[in-house]
């Protein structure tokens, strides 16, 4: 079962079924079965810390209960690499769901070809920000105002 851990070293178990993605359409306006919509979905919990938090909320709300955990406690204890561990073992759980058939081979796929994605967009990103600061003299400040106008 995927799982993710807080700031506070606790890892907590992200388990989809029918009932929780009920919960989450229910709380976060969001459909996360809805196949026609998914490559949106997943984009999705991938930029948005705020939703993927929410539905971790959905998912997480009866652990915290049965730990005596507040959800205010659960919610301080979520960075963002809290966030983006939560976010990649979301959709390892959506793939989980659809262990069989089509639908999960295209979510394993799916989810495999954004990583690599994110990992070469990262790499450019840091590559362009090397090129940009490389040769330049003077603080980090000078470095900032000089590349903002």
């Amino acid at each position: 079962m995927p799982n993710f851990t807080d700031t506070l070293g606790r890892t907590w178990p992200l388990a989809i079924s029918y009932s929780t993605c009920k919960r989450i359409l229910a709380q976060c306006d969001i459909n996360i079965l809805d196949v026609a919509q998914i490559d949106q979905t997943i984009g999705r919990m991938r930029l948005d810390n705020l939703l993927v938090g929410d539905i971790v909320l959905c998912l997480c709300s009866a652990e915290c209960t049965a730990r005596g955990i507040s959800l205010d406690n659960f919610q301080d204890s979520l960075d963002g690499e809290a966030l983006d561990c939560a976010s990649s073992a979301l959709l390892e759980g959506l793939a989980n769901f659809f262990r069989r058939g089509q639908k999960g081979k295209l979510l394993t796929e799916m989810i495999s070809k954004l990583k690599q994605m994110e990992q070469t967009a990262t790499n450019q990103a840091l590559a362009d920000i090397e090129r940009e600061t490389s040769g330049k003299s003077g603080d980090s400040a000078t470095v900032l105002q000089e590349s903002s106008t």
